[in-house]
Formats: structure tokens, C-alpha cells, sequence
């Protein structure tokens, strides 16, 4: 089974990169974190960037992915939104509807913040925009509040295990 978490923020200090390389290390899974990667903004007919071809191959060689996404102003990030938006080109249309790479990929979404609604208000949003590209909401997520230090994954690393699992 390979799973891949993918980091949806730029900031190479994020909480949510921190919890997802904590998860994936629980589970054996690699980290695309997407602070790494330099991605012009989305616009329509621009040049598809040379790092998108590898990315989405890593996506497509996928069994299971884990997104993290950090909470702005009651949304997902901007910049992860951007790089879902380049992904979205990659692909074909099956006569209904485009076949992107992460079209089928079962997904587990997570959020971390040191609010205490632990970025709640952005995965529902986050889960419809990967339902509109193809992917496979597993039923349940993870929101931390109060993340910090001291934080517990207890809980987190059980709902991983059995995205895992399932």
C-alpha cells in the first residue's frame, strides 16, 4: 500500500507540514511537502510547470493520500488551492467528466491550528473541491485544536491507522 500525505501550505514552518510528517513517519508514508515547490500562479493557457509532471505522477502511483491543510481566514489556503487548481489540468475527459490524477484516490483530510476549532471550518470546503476532482472522501477527518509542543496525536495517529487500514 503506498499512501503519500501532501503538505497544501507554502509556509516550510506550518503546523500542518509538522502533523502530516508526524503522521506519515506513524504510518510509513511519504511527504510531499509543498513548501518545497516553486508553482506560478494558476491561469488558463499558461505553459504547464515542469514540476507538475513528476508531482502528478507521485500522486498517480498512489494508493491512499493524506492531505493537511492549513485554516485561512475560514478556508483552505490560497496556495494550496493554486496547486490543485494546476493539477486539475493533467488529465483526460472520459466523456463526462476529467480524469485528473487524483481522480478515485481515497482521501484522508486533516487540519491543525492552535485555535481551538483546529481548522474545522476549512475541511468541509476542502472536501468538496476534491470531490469536484475525482477523489474519494474517506468518512472521517482530523481537526487539532490547541496544536502546540505538547500536543497528543493519539487520536490523530488512530484515525490515520485506520485510513491506512481501510
Amino acid at each position: 500500500m503506498h499512501i503519500i500525505g501532501i503538505n497544501l501550505s507554502n509556509n516550510p514552518e506550518s503546523i500542518n507540514l509538522n502533523l502530516l510528517n508526524k503522521v506519515c513517519a506513524n504510518i510509513k508514508a511519504e511527504v510531499i511537502d509543498f513548501s518545497l515547490i516553486d508553482f506560478p500562479m494558476f491561469k488558463i493557457g499558461e505553459k504547464t510547470p515542469k514540476n507538475l509532471i513528476s508531482l502528478c505522477e507521485k500522486i498517480k502511483s498512489a494508493d491512499k493520500i493524506i492531505f493537511s491543510s492549513p485554516e485561512y481566514n475560514g478556508s483552505y489556503s490560497s496556495f494550496g488551492k493554486n496547486v490543485l487548481d494546476w493539477i486539475s489540468t493533467q488529465g483526460n475527459y472520459d466523456g463526462v467528466k476529467k480524469q485528473t490524477p487524483l481522480f478515485g484516490k481515497n482521501i484522508f483530510i486533516m487540519s491543525a491550528s492552535p485555535g481551538p476549532l483546529g481548522g474545522i471550518r476549512c475541511l468541509p470546503l476542502l472536501q468538496i473541491l476534491l470531490s469536484e476532482l475525482g477523489c474519494v472522501i474517506n468518512g472521517s477527518f482530523a481537526t487539532t485544536g490547541g496544536y502546540n509542543d505538547k500536543f497528543d496525536y493519539t487520536n490523530v495517529f488512530k484515525l490515520t491507522q485506520n485510513f491506512k487500514n481501510t
